[in-house]
């Protein structure tokens, strides 16, 4: 069954940038609610893996309305993975 909800995952730099980002999509109620929690991240970058800490920020929205948070997320936030 289709859930008319998401959940989505975005990683931020660092805590005032991930408050920045869920006050930001708040603000325009485009979110329901956003949990901010620091991550040891592993990835790779630019041909190695790289190891960093990051805060995951987890967005609870309505599925309709994850074009428009797609759109206000800048894409240097590495980036934006749904479930539903």
């Amino acid at each position: 069954m289709m859930s008319n909800h998401l959940v989505i995952f975005v990683t931020a730099q660092d805590d005032e940038q991930a408050r920045h980002i869920a006050k930001h999509l708040l603000g325009k109620k485009l979110i329901a609610c956003a949990n901010i929690a620091p991550v040891n991240s592993m990835f790779w970058w630019q041909g190695a893996v790289q190891a960093e800490s990051e805060r995951l920020l987890i967005l609870k929205a309505r599925a309709d309305a994850f074009a428009a948070i797609e759109r206000e997320i800048d894409a240097d936030f590495k980036e934006v993975v749904t479930a539903d």
